[in-house]
């Protein structure tokens, strides 16, 4: 039984070292590399376990198959939100991930057919199919475009887009920073003129740095409260001349915001200001009939987290 249980959890300790990793990696050089490298990774590991030849070495290759599904599962679920508009996402979200439960119902019921008759080995030689995915991947799957943006490469995001278009869909890509008014009115100008009168904004972008009170210099409060503040209002400014009755704003703020962390103090007093102003306008606006809230999620793995050497630790104590 202890072996038993060890070999079940091989991979789930895969599946969190790969999303940790490979999370990280994605933000750096990009999400399609990042899926295709998981799925082969996935595949391979797959394959090799149909080698075991003694337990260890199958709890050793069962880890290196999980670190391939869980690096592949949460870029898959970033790269499909960039995207799948609005409307559409939360139902593709779904979707995706429905696909994981009905694919454990449905390898159960093939191991039924499988392994009393070929052996358990032969259920891990066809779990390494999914790698041949990555032929055809490798040439139709385009980067995202906001991966692409931020990374500064426009003219890359620009065919990207480009693509999009000429299969039917609609798309814009625009670069700019949301502490510039001019830039974040070019934003709405240009989606505008492209894909007609915008109804929904999402105050995303933001910029943080910890540490020591001692530490702290003007531009660290210049920076962080002119992305995080500033650049949503300029958005709400922008997004209050044209949307219609009916719009949202959304306004993306953290748990730091009334539960900080030490060493946070600059980057929770700029998100404590995004819930005011969610708070000042949502009345302001409600007249206009449009909604104005916030989300506020605690501890989350992004770019951000890991440059930082961010710990479990913090997590749990900011909730």
């Amino acid at each position: 039984p202890p072996q038993i249980g060890a070999l079940i959890s091989a991979a789930y300790i895969g599946q969190f070292v790969g999303a940790l990793a490979f999370g990280w990696l994605a933000g750096r050089i990009g999400r399609r590399r990042v899926i295709l490298m998981t799925t082969v990774l996935y595949g391979l590991g797959s394959l090799l376990v149909a080698t075991a030849w003694s337990p260890l070495s199958l709890f050793a290759l069962r880890v290196a198959q999980g670190v391939g599904l869980g690096g592949e599962v949460p870029v898959a679920s970033a790269y499909l939100c960039e995207w799948i508009a609005a409307p559409k996402r939360g139902r593709f979200v779904v979707l995706f991930e429905m696909a994981a439960p009905l694919g454990i119902v449905a390898a159960g019921a093939l191991a039924a057919v499988v392994v009393p008759h070929w052996g358990w080995r032969w259920m891990f030689i066809i779990g390494a199919l999914p790698a041949l995915l990555v032929l055809p991947l490798r040439s139709r799957l385009p980067e995202s475009p906001r991966f692409l943006l931020k990374q500064g490469r426009r003219e890359e995001a620009e065919r990207v887009v480009a693509e999009i278009v000429e299969a039917g869909g609609r798309a814009v890509a625009v670069q700019g920073d949301v502490a510039k008014r001019e830039d974040v009115a070019r934003l709405f100008e240009e989606t505008s003129a492209r894909l007609g009168r915008p109804s929904i904004l999402v105050n995303n972008a933001g910029v943080f740095g910890f540490g020591p009170i001692e530490s702290f210099a003007e531009e660290d409060y210049r920076r962080q409260f002119d992305t995080n503040v500033l650049g949503v209002l300029f958005a709400i400014q922008e997004a209050a001349k044209v949307f219609p009755e009916g719009s949202s704003i959304v306004n993306v703020s953290t748990i730091a915001s009334v539960n900080p962390v030490p060493n946070s103090t600059v980057y929770s007093a700029s998100k404590s200001a995004v819930d005011t102003i969610t708070r000042a306008l949502a009345g302001e606006l409600a007249g206009r009939g449009i909604r104005v809230n916030a989300v506020a999620p605690g501890m989350t793995q992004t770019e951000g987290f890991a440059a930082l050497g961010l710990t479990e630790e913090s997590a749990k104590t900011m909730g």
